[in-house]
């Protein structure tokens, strides 16, 4: 019944000094958090009517060509790719800048549901900037665009390291006069030279890729435009302003149709498993990456690859590589067989032919970019595989073991969002505002912590502020009757823990009857205990208006213990001690020197007992407020 004061803090390996439980530090703590939340809070809501008291045009939606734009879209859409795609429209309907994080697994279509966004933007005749981490994928993004937009007389252009300084002044140039419609480009569209004729909307593609200085300076610089943002994996700042309600938030689950998971081993990294793994993806047609951490290994595994397959086209390339785009659209036109590369191939590059990854020393990888490396592969509709590759004599912290412990455990399509919240779990949110840690979550936990940051906004909405505990404490109610879910009655443990959760969050009485029917529509006819369970959360709703802390049963009567020693209401006691409820069963009250209520009585029965608690509690909680 006291289930509602348990919370998940998040990671188990954090050095957490516990509290006392009867100590007073854990409430001073608490009451310190909030306050630091306040400021948050009011900082958060602050930026949100700004955004949206910045008024500008709705966008249309030209539905003739943007259904003609639609049926460009090769695979058939998934529910909840079609949902977020309305999501956004939406947004760009709005009469004030929207900001949405659109968080799906890679190969799950977050790319065609910014396309379709920029289309309606390009045809309202705004700008788009999609905002990508690396030049191949500046590259993919910019020819996928051209082949979509083919025929729509909206312009698009490139801007990366590989572009030529005479294409970038004329890019520049264009931009500046409006008669670019969609730019693509890396962090260098960050430059101060850059100026936008009428940004609608930007796209950051990739996001746990970019600094937070990087994207508060296009947010900045670009305050009337609609902010998107894509990642399979976004870091855990980005997915606490979601949760929080600072952006909008669109998960995309579902998976294309008839995708396979990865299936992913950890081996030892020797001659006959990369032998295995490559030979078979070769003979069934299809290409390989070979992935290291460090530039120095590639050229050793390089001259590995070599000798076990002499006949075959093997390609090294790395973030230093002055032919690098060229190695990549080789690699893409199946023109070698085997790509040797660092963790520069994570950021989104799709090539459905390359369906086995193998990767060298995946300790030395985080969890989010060993997610992303293996998103490389199973974008098509054969079975891929992923294999982590350790030295035979590595041994592994444990915090790499974790590592791979939680990617082994992701073995299903759309883990995702999953391993992004562990992530938020592990290394906290970080200072929402600003690019420095925040100690926050782990002062409290991850689940408290946000459960204060949304109590501190509706407090701040409501003008109701307030630092104490009165409004979240959980009176102590014990009347000697069995108060549980029976094993026999809700089998499986999580869903009973669920149930637990779902009553102990009940806060007002009349929520209690809807809980109640739910339970007996899923389950059958509530038990004995069930019951009770209900019978107690009903006297904890009527302690809480009533300002009762504590109810203790005897063999005797009751002692009811008010919060702090306060009624808020003496007078009422009077009438509660000459009231029906007290005097029958030969019942007697009285108000001990220390403010405590004591009953005496000798019930018959436990359901006569728990009865005439009942009846006193909500007694109480009519004429003492």
């Amino acid at each position: 019944e006291n289930i509602s004061l348990v919370s998940r803090y998040g990671d188990h390996d954090a050095n957490v000094e516990l509290d006392v439980l009867k100590g007073s530090s854990w409430s001073k703590r608490k009451i310190g958090v909030r306050k630091k939340l306040l400021i948050v809070a009011n900082n958060l809501l602050t930026i949100a009517a700004k955004r949206k008291s910045h008024k500008i045009a709705p966008l249309e939606i030209p539905y003739d060509e943007y259904e003609k734009f639609c049926l460009g879209f090769q695979y058939m859409e998934t529910d909840d790719q079609l949902s977020a795609i309305d999501d956004l429209l939406a947004d760009l309907k709005n009469d004030f800048p929207t900001e949405r994080l659109i968080c799906g697994d890679v190969g799950f279509g977050k790319t065609e549901v910014a396309l379709r966004a920029a289309f309606v933007v390009a045809m309202n005749l705004k700008q788009v900037v999609l905002l990508a981490p690396t030049t191949i994928l500046v590259s993919q993004h910019y020819k996928n665009f051209v082949k979509r937009f083919e025929g729509f007389g909206i312009k698009i252009c490139q801007i990366s390291r590989f572009s030529s300084a005479k294409e970038k002044r004329a890019n520049i140039e264009q931009i500046k006069n409006g008669e670019v419609n969609i730019i693509i480009a890396t962090h260098a569209i960050l430059s101060s030279k850059i100026s936008f004729f009428d940004l609608g909307m930007i796209v950051v593609d990739e996001e746990q890729h970019f600094g937070v200085w990087q994207k508060e300076k296009m947010r900045a610089q670009n305050s009337g435009a609609h902010f998107v943002t894509l990642s399979a994996t976004p870091i855990p700042r980005t997915l606490q302003m979601a949760i929080s309600g600072v952006f909008e938030l669109s998960i995309i689950e579902t998976p294309p149709v008839a995708r396979l998971p990865v299936k992913t081993f950890v081996s030892n990294f020797d001659s006959t498993t990369i032998k295995n793994a490559i030979e078979k993806e070769l003979e069934r047609g299809g290409q390989v990456f070979f992935v290291s951490p460090r530039i120095e290994y590639l050229e050793n595994i390089h001259q590995m690859v070599s000798k076990l397959f002499p006949d075959i086209k093997i390609s090294v390339v790395s973030g230093k590589s002055t032919d690098l785009e060229e190695i990549i659209i080789n690699f893409c036109d199946k023109k070698t067989d085997v790509l040797i590369a660092t963790n520069i191939i994570d950021s989104g590059i799709d090539i459905p032919n390359a369906n086995t990854i193998l990767v060298h020393r995946p300790d030395l990888f985080g969890l989010s970019q060993l997610y992303q490396l293996r998103g490389r592969v199973g974008r098509s509709l054969k079975q891929a595989y992923a294999y982590l590759l350790l030295p035979e004599e590595k041994i592994l912290s444990e915090s790499s073991k974790k590592r791979l412990d939680v990617l082994l455990s992701l073995d299903k399509l759309g883990d995702g969002f999953s391993l992004a919240s562990s992530d938020l779990d592990i290394r906290g949110a970080g200072n929402m505002l600003g690019d420095e840690q925040s100690g926050y979550i782990k002062e409290v936990g991850v689940e408290l912590y946000q459960s204060m940051l949304q109590e501190a906004m509706l407090m701040l909405q409501t003008n109701n502020i307030t630092l104490d505990e009165d409004e979240n404490r959980s009176p102590q109610v014990n009347i000697g009757v069995p108060v549980f879910i029976p094993s026999l009655y809700i089998e499986d443990a999580n869903l009973r823990l669920e149930i637990y959760r779902k009553i102990g969050d009940i806060q007002h009485e009349d929520e209690i009857s809807s809980v109640e029917f739910e339970l007996s529509d899923r389950f059958g006819r509530l038990p004995f205990e069930v019951s009770n369970f209900f019978v107690v959360v009903r006297i904890i709703c009527y302690c809480k208006i009533a300002n009762i802390e504590k109810i203790d049963v005897g063999p005797a009567g009751v002692a009811l213990s008010f919060f702090q020693n306060q009624c808020k209401a003496p007078q009422g006691l009077i009438k509660f001690f000459e009231s029906k409820i007290v005097k029958r069963n030969n019942g007697n009250a009285k108000l001990r020197n220390d403010h405590k209520i004591i009953v005496t009585k000798s019930w018959k029965s436990i359901h006569e007992r728990t009865q005439d608690i009942l009846d006193m509690a909500q007694l109480l909680s009519k004429i003492c407020v």
